[in-house]
């Protein structure tokens, strides 16, 4: 990897911790504050976080992209909603079928959700990486 590769994919990492921890919080505050439903929660929290990620990573890590933001975001969201899908049913499997706190399920699942939206943004999206599909 390029120092260039590095250095974005820890400022993305950074981003999207901080945007995690958005998510989370609104996550608790809609299941476990206001008794919504934890996987529509979970996918109302993801879907907010995720818009903000959009709007921080075009600013601040992947600079010099081809699209209109207009565009971007709505390739964004597509690449998000395959994301929400892992969301909502990773979270599902965790709890209701191995019974794990809906919380720590969740932070499991950014790991999986985190590697997939940065690869598909990077390269399909934001098409900064020297070599973008079409």
């Amino acid at each position: 990897m390029r120092k260039q590769e590095i250095s974005r994919f820890v400022q993305y990492s950074a981003l999207g911790a901080g945007t995690l921890l958005i998510d989370m919080a609104l996550l608790f505050v809609l299941a476990g504050t206001l008794g919504m439903n934890y996987l529509w929660a979970a996918a109302l929290a993801f879907l907010v976080a995720v818009s903000i990620n959009y709007l921080l990573s075009r600013r601040f890590v992947f600079k010099g992209s081809s699209r209109k933001q207009t565009t971007g975001y709505m390739y964004f969201l597509m690449i998000a909603a395959f994301g929400m899908l892992l969301v909502t049913l990773g979270m599902y499997v965790l709890v209701e079928k191995w019974g794990m706190y809906y919380m720590i399920s969740r932070v499991l699942i950014s790991c999986v959700t985190g590697i997939w939206n940065y690869s598909m943004n990077l390269f399909f999206n934001f098409r900064v990486a020297g070599f973008y599909v079409d």
